[in-house]
């Protein structure tokens, strides 16, 4: 009986499985909190409208470039006439956008002010706004006009 009461290998055995158990635990506790961590960064990098932004900001570079080009060959018109007509076209162009945005839930606000040098349009500055709820994107671009 003095035999059993001495024989401890088996607690050994019992506290090993204790210690690993509680081991993987913790493991797994770390692994949980890491793909949490690892999803919420990519869900926020996700839900960024950097698709919208760009599509925006190059259609109306390209759109007011080829306006402003458009208005400096036109040997036609004056330099207020010019500006009217490249404020009329840019406006259109802005109001269009801002209604396909509407349709997404979005807030956009395109703005153009060209400036003149001698009787053409030398460059445009342009405001663009964008919101979407989450988002709120504000840059203002100058862009050189050709002249003809």
């Amino acid at each position: 009986m003095t035999k059993v009461l001495r024989d401890d290998s088996g607690q050994f055995l019992l506290l090993t499985g204790v210690i690993i158990s509680i081991g993987m635990v913790i493991l797994l506790i770390f692994l949980n909190q890491s793909s949490i961590a690892g999803h919420s960064s990519a869900d926020s990098i996700m839900s960024f409208p950097k698709n919208d932004i760009r599509d925006i900001r190059n259609e109306t570079i390209g759109e007011a470039y080829l306006i402003g080009e458009r208005e400096n060959k036109n040997t036609l018109h004056n330099t207020s006439m010019k500006m009217n007509m490249f404020n009329a076209s840019f406006n259109q162009y802005a109001s269009n956008v801002t209604r396909l945005f509407e349709e997404k839930g979005c807030s956009v606000n395109l703005t153009a002010v060209p400036a003149l040098d001698n009787s053409t349009i030398s460059n445009a500055t342009i405001y663009i706004y964008y919101n979407n709820g989450e988002t709120r994107y504000f840059e203002n671009i100058t862009v050189k006009i050709p002249q003809v």
